[in-house]
């Protein structure tokens, strides 16, 4: 399995034709949540041929994905997450984040 993270700096705008842009949509899929600003715009992609993906949730600072491992069958869960720097905030996401992992 192999995961690839990149904080991606000023890219600002992410959509289908930037994705297209970077892959080939006929052997990559992927799902984004824009920037605020210059800020907290997530991307996630991913290969068709060894990933199913079964759904996409978007909320504020979090992008996921629940899917499963083609070759293995495995299931899996991604969050992507851009945390505010305020501390308060930053414990009500994570908060938020964790009672939607629930039991994995």
């Amino acid at each position: 399995m192999k995961f690839v993270s990149w904080n991606v700096r000023g890219l600002r705008v992410c959509n289908n034709f930037v994705c297209s842009t970077m892959w080939d949509l006929q052997k990559m899929a992927c799902s984004y949540r824009p920037s605020q600003g210059a800020s907290g715009g997530l991307l996630i992609a991913w290969d068709l041929a060894e990933v199913e993906v079964w759904s996409t949730m978007s909320f504020e600072h979090v992008l996921a994905i629940h899917g499963r491992f083609l070759k293995t069958n495995e299931e899996f869960h991604v969050f992507n997450v851009y945390a505010p720097c305020d501390n308060q905030a930053r414990k009500v996401l994570w908060e938020f984040v964790s009672g939607r992992l629930g039991p994995l």
